[in-house]
């Protein structure tokens, strides 16, 4: 799901899990908190100068 909402910042590996790509750091923050919101396994975490985001 991360991978279809953010491409730039997540691709589908082939051991169906989601990998982060080096140019996620360019992707607008909200679509990242949208893809973040959206992981079935609650496994992203997000930063915000330097604080852990609160995602729920």
């Amino acid at each position: 799901m991360c991978a279809s909402l953010a491409p730039g910042a997540f691709v589908l590996l082939d051991s169906g899990v989601a990998g982060v790509l080096p140019g996620a750091v360019d992707c607008p923050f909200e679509q990242l908190l949208k893809a973040a919101k959206s992981c079935p396994t609650q496994c992203i975490t997000l930063y915000k100068n330097d604080e852990e985001v609160n995602l729920y």
